[in-house]
């Protein structure tokens, strides 16, 4: 699921009524927030078999959209 998407759907069930979501560059996002930004824009992949295999890794959470309503206020 694309990023855009994602925020689409944590803003509707979590956001007020002025929430707005807009793509910015990571710079924009470093003078707003801070240097610490910069390691979240690091474009880092690692395949779900490949983080299963070698981290052992196993996923809990496999449909963002059912958790993101599962928690979200009734209200929303």
């Amino acid at each position: 699921m694309p990023h855009q998407r994602r925020a689409q759907l944590i803003a509707t069930h979590f956001g007020g009524d002025d929430c707005r979501i807009e793509t910015i560059s990571t710079q924009t996002a470093m003078d707003r927030l801070g240097s610490w930004v910069a390691g979240l824009a690091h474009h880092q992949v690692m395949e779900t078999h490949a983080a299963m295999r070698d981290l052992g890794w196993s996923p809990i959470h496999q449909n963002i959209a059912a958790d993101i309503q599962s928690v979200a206020k009734p209200d929303f």
